[in-house]
């Protein structure tokens, strides 16, 4: 039987999903070269396809595909993307969102379409990173294969200790570094408009932490 916060962070992802479906159907016309390029390395993850793999307790989305996403405000122009792992079969729970971003870079004088990522981790047992944290990355997967025209950074530092302490909040810091305060409000409304999701009182009571958290000043 799935917990509660292995159905948080599967009701989470639908949304953004949902969302992110919403954009690429209705995106700006300017956003197609560079929709066409991330597709052609991303295959975007349907609805009906995302939802079986998430009723499972451990697993993947297959490599080279992602959940689209909605760009981030004043990025609209740019394609935004999420590869995801779990395991749910420990007392502590480990996950893993990789966040992608494709954009048209003028640097090169080509204006060729760049891919710049970060990828959100719980702790990494026996390792130098135990802790919540995100890391620089060029790549949509943990085999860390590079997404043709990934920027030249490095893919592990340097490497940022995030305020969570669950997968769950691992996945609201995501959130809140796309999209802030404005984004986890709109997830907030969005998901308490949900049936389903109301009745999960750990997601809904992360959700308002969470917000107190990272809103509470002095």
């Amino acid at each position: 039987m799935a917990s509660n916060e292995h159905m948080a962070i599967h009701s989470v992802l639908s949304l953004l999903l949902n969302d992110g479906s919403d954009w690429v159907r209705f995106g700006k016309e300017a956003t197609t070269s560079v929709l066409d390029v991330a597709r052609g390395q991303c295959t975007p993850i349907k609805k009906s396809e995302l939802d079986p793999m998430l009723h499972k307790t451990a697993g993947r989305l297959p490599k080279g595909s992602a959940i689209y996403l909605r760009p981030p405000p004043k990025e609209e122009s740019a394609v935004a993307a999420v590869w995801c792992r779990w395991d749910f079969n420990t007392p502590t729970s480990s996950c893993g969102f990789y966040y992608g971003n494709w954009s048209q870079q003028q640097a090169s004088g080509r204006g060729d379409v760049a891919f710049w990522g970060f990828r959100y981790e719980t702790p990494e047992i026996g390792d130098n990173h135990h802790y919540y944290h995100a890391q620089p990355c060029r790549s949509m997967g943990r085999d860390l294969s590079p997404v043709p025209g990934s920027l030249p950074i490095s893919d592990r530092y340097p490497t940022f200790p995030l305020l969570a302490t669950s997968s769950l909040e691992l996945l609201l810091c995501l959130v809140i570094s796309i999209y802030g305060i404005r984004g986890l409000s709109k997830l907030e409304d969005d998901l308490a408009a949900e049936y389903s999701t109301r009745r999960n009182k750990l997601l809904l009571q992360s959700l308002k932490s969470f917000k107190n958290i990272v809103t509470r000043s002095g």
